[in-house]
């Protein structure tokens, strides 16, 4: 980083926010003078050339659709300042994300719930077309101007991350590079739980018509204030994989039925069963608008409740029975529940079936009125059948990548990934307090969702390690490798380049990072030898007598 700019280009103004991969920034692009959105992948991600690939599968699929509800990707690139860096630029959004204004205020009206829908849908039409599926579409992936109305509200929706992005047809079942980070990993699902396809928890084919799914359960969510399931996320995998599909009317009052007919398609559990495509969608949302269709009508007689409920078409069965007024005072009918000689009959055949019951328009004597009598229903008993309840295969999914994290943040990314914080065993270590050090099961393990995951942490201290003896270049790796910053004092006597002692003593317990002390032998010079005189002959000696040869 140089001048204070990452990549030499962006100048960092602020975090939007941040999941188990990558954090996204408020940025200055200096080249441009715009204002950008900064994904960066988490550092410890980048550390591996492997998951930059993984990384950049978003802007692969991002930049495949040009639609204007579908942000932008401008730029992306790696850089390495001293530290590496990935990054992709892309169009800030303004706004607040789906999940955040709902949170903060409440389900939205029928109306503006209908206009976001309609242009996901639109975003995903386009995506569709270029044969990408986003496979991820949730209330915190979408971004909304709040005070918008109208076209205005239309036009500021925004669909973000396609970071899970793929082509129709595969499973969702994978050693994500960048979810478990670890190489040969088993197999697991990757899905947001709470707004998970069936398909894509059972690591079945992931279509265009999983997404429908997905619009489906986030425009529940946009009426009612809640996720379509509850529970932990053991549970809401179960009832996506086989609980029928949720009413927004059963949790607030005067959704139109209209709109319960919508979301009960779309998330319905065979992908056959829900709307073809996004544009068919689009078209039952823009039917809700222009349907006339009271609640709750005021008769002659009395105000007369409709009651609706829609099903696959492929039940083939229909059943149609004249207006039912509403309970009067002293009536032993209960005004709002289905008549029991239609619950026993619905309950005889166990089929579901749509009942429409119509308005019986009239004019009443002046006398007492007299309740008109319900008219009788046929209903086809069809032949007994054995059935065997298979229970679904669990869902499991991969445990991500989560050494070198804080617990807060691994706790974060254990959530988003549908487990839980399991038991936590705190060891001594080289590293900083409550850094996790490994996972039990461990990272690319496969355990069924809501599963508990256990954690090492750090302590924060670690044991001095011994070190007398070896070499200073071995001491110093030693000190370094336990979590310290060695520092060399020169004291004492013994045999040069080698360490005598360590201060604090080996095996003491100090703070990861401390400054410990290496003392060496002080060098001493060596003492210059005493030259040993060589003799000479005298000019006085005798010379030695040689024998004479014989």
């Amino acid at each position: 980083m140089s001048d204070m700019l990452l990549a030499g280009r962006f100048r960092l103004r602020s975090l939007l926010g941040s999941g188990g991969t990558a954090a996204v920034f408020a940025a200055e692009d200096t080249r441009t003078g715009e204002t950008i959105a900064l994904k960066l992948l988490h550092p410890h991600l980048a550390e591996d050339p492997a998951r930059w690939d993984a990384f950049f599968e978003e802007v692969h699929a991002a930049r495949a659709v040009d639609h204007e509800n579908i942000a932008r990707v401008l730029d992306a690139g790696v850089a390495d300042d001293g530290t590496t860096v990935v990054w992709i630029a892309m169009e800030l959004a303004q706004g607040v994300t789906l999940a955040d204004h709902v949170q903060q205020n409440g389900p939205l009206e029928p109306s503006r719930a209908r206009v976001i829908a309609d242009r996901v849908l639109a975003a995903l039409t386009a995506a569709h077309a270029q044969s990408v599926v986003h496979r991820d579409v949730t209330p915190a992936n979408i971004m909304i101007a709040p005070d918008a109305s109208g076209a205005d509200l239309g036009r500021s929706v925004t669909l973000l991350d396609f970071g899970l992005a793929d082509v129709p047809g595969r499973s969702t079942v994978g050693a994500d590079a960048l979810l478990s980070g670890a190489e040969g990993a088993a197999e697991g699902v990757v899905a947001s739980v709470a707004y998970a396809s069936p398909e894509q928890l059972r690591g079945a084919a992931v279509t265009e018509a999983s997404d429908l799914y997905q619009v489906g359960a986030v425009l529940f969510f946009m009426l009612t204030a809640r996720a379509p399931y509850a529970g932990d996320a053991a549970e809401i995998a179960r009832a996506h994989l086989a609980a029928p599909p949720p009413l927004p009317s059963a949790r607030r009052r005067g959704v139109p039925r209209a709109l319960d007919r919508v979301v009960a398609t779309a998330m319905l559990k065979d992908p056959a069963d829900r709307y073809p495509d996004a544009e068919r969608m689009r078209q039952a949302l823009a039917a809700v608008a222009s349907s006339a269709v009271p609640e709750v009508s005021e008769e002659p007689t009395g105000p007369t409740r409709h009651y609706r409920t829609v099903v696959p078409a492929s039940s083939g069965t229909t059943v149609a029975g004249d207006a039912l007024p509403a309970a009067q005072p002293g009536s032993a009918a209960v005004r709002g529940r289905w008549p029991l000689w239609i619950a026993a009959a619905a309950a005889c055949v166990c089929a579901v079936a749509v009942i429409v019951v119509s308005a019986a328009a009239g004019s009443a004597p002046s006398a007492a009125p007299s309740r008109p009598a319900p008219t009788a229903v046929a209903l086809a008993t069809p032949e007994p059948t054995t059935t065997e309840t298979v229970a679904p295969p669990p869902a499991t999914v991969l445990v991500p990548r989560l050494a070198g994290l804080t617990l807060i943040d691994a706790t974060h990314v254990l959530e988003m990934a549908g487990l839980r914080l399991g038991d936590l065993v705190r060891v001594d270590a080289p590293a900083a307090a409550d850094v996790v050090l490994g996972a039990d099961p461990a990272e690319g393990s496969a355990p069924e969702i809501g599963s508990p995951v256990s954690l090492r942490v750090a302590t924060g201290n670690n044991a001095v390690p011994s070190v007398a003896g070896m070499t200073l270049v071995d001491a110093q790796a030693a000190v370094v490798a336990a979590g310290f910053q060695p520092i060399t004092e020169y004291s004492g006597r013994g045999a040069a380049g080698l360490a005598l002692a360590i201060w604090p003593a080996a095996g003491d317990l100090v703070p990861f990072g401390s400054v410990v002390t290496l003392v060496a032998a002080r060098s001493e010079p060596s003492p210059t030898p005493v030259p040993t005189p060589t003799p000479t002959l005298s000019a006085s000696a005798s010379p030695t007598a040689i024998p004479p040869v014989p």
